[in-house]
């Protein structure tokens, strides 16, 4: 482990309508004394340092472990690769190295990260999960967390529900600033290019996939379910199926309270028993759920959609587009070069 290696370990347990396991202040598994570094990862300044797939592991091992790391900073200081090779072809000749997600929920009892992970602009790359488990991701639940500004390349994930390429199960946390473009896959229910299932009070922002997504039902390129929480200023080109119902280019199940804001939807839709549940933007949208400001671009998908606005191509290529997204907020950027003209972000520049 480098100078700011994992070590410290916040003894602050969190009971949720889920048992979370007890907390432990061992820490045998780190190779950092935290008595010699008493500060290290408490502030967004003096973070834990992850520069290596052996740092994520250890990451991994130790919230599995059930030490939460509540209030604890980590921070990217290079990309990190998994596995090297191809991740389109892992589905029939697997890669060497098979990830474990960080957080996991087993029954009732749950071991969710509940701290800052920080990519800091850089890539992990060659991420492989294939399991009939729930609850995967590189993330596989948080809980009063945050994950920001990172990507997931060439990764491969299925697994069986609450499947997201960077968070299975977003409870109570934040994710913005990060994109995947990897393959994401559930057998069952409640999958997302970016976040599995988004649930209480959770935010997703300033975000976009654009890898496939595909599942038996409750599908979508940001979300597979946004339940009593907050999706905004995102976007999606990743092609998204399900074999079933609720299908949507952003999310597949919108309800609880819960809005949409401020995004697009740039990819196709399909769906093997109707369109009866799909959508651009949304699969299914509960009464009490919102979706406002949101297109799509009606010469790629023709499917029709009462919750967003269909434009062409050229409309969407336009710094006038940007404005109509920013909505009054100056988060949207028009660079033509980027993103294949399409609104991107600030951070993608």
């Amino acid at each position: 482990m480098h100078k700011n290696g994992i070590g410290l370990f916040s003894s602050f347990c969190l009971i949720v309508s889920i048992t979370i396991c007890g907390c432990s202040s061992d820490s045998s598994s780190s190779n950092t004394d935290p008595k010699e570094n008493p500060t290290v990862g408490t502030t967004e300044e003096n973070p834990y340092e992850i520069s290596s797939a052996e740092d994520l592991i250890q990451l991994a091992s130790d919230v599995n472990s059930c030490k939460s790391y509540a209030g604890v900073y980590f921070k990217m200081t290079a990309d990190i690769v998994l596995n090297e090779g191809n991740a389109s072809e892992w589905g029939t000749t697997p890669p060497t190295n098979i990830w474990v997600p960080i957080g996991k929920k087993v029954d009732i009892t749950a071991c969710p990260f509940s701290g800052t992970f920080d990519g800091d602009g850089h890539t992990i790359s060659g991420l492989y999960f294939n399991d009939t488990n729930a609850y995967a991701g590189l993330f596989g639940v948080v809980y009063g967390g945050t994950i920001k500004n990172m990507g997931l390349i060439n990764s491969y994930i299925n697994a069986r529900y609450a499947v997201g390429s960077i968070v299975g199960y977003n409870f109570e946390s934040i994710v913005e600033n990060v994109y995947s473009e990897g393959s994401v896959s559930a057998t069952s229910q409640y999958v997302g290019g970016l976040v599995g299932v988004n649930i209480h009070g959770s935010i997703i922002q300033e975000s976009y996939n654009s890898g496939t997504v595909n599942g038996s039902f409750t599908a979508g390129g940001i979300a597979g379910s946004n339940n009593g929480s907050e999706i905004k200023n995102v976007f999606n080109k990743g092609n998204v199926s399900a074999s079933k119902i609720n299908v949507g280019g952003i999310v597949g199940e919108n309800t609880q309270g819960a809005t949409i804001t401020n995004c697009y939807f740039i990819a196709t839709i399909v769906n093997g028993d109707s369109t009866e549940n799909a959508g651009n933007i949304v699969g299914t949208n509960a009464s009490t759920a919102t979706v406002a400001n949101c297109y799509y671009d009606n010469f790629i998908s023709t499917l029709a959609d009462s919750l967003a606005e269909g434009k062409s191509t050229s409309e969407m290529k336009v710094s006038g587009f940007v404005q109509t997204l920013n909505n009054g907020t100056d988060v949207w950027k028009w660079v033509s070069t980027k993103n294949g003209g399409y609104p991107s972000f600030s951070w993608m520049e």
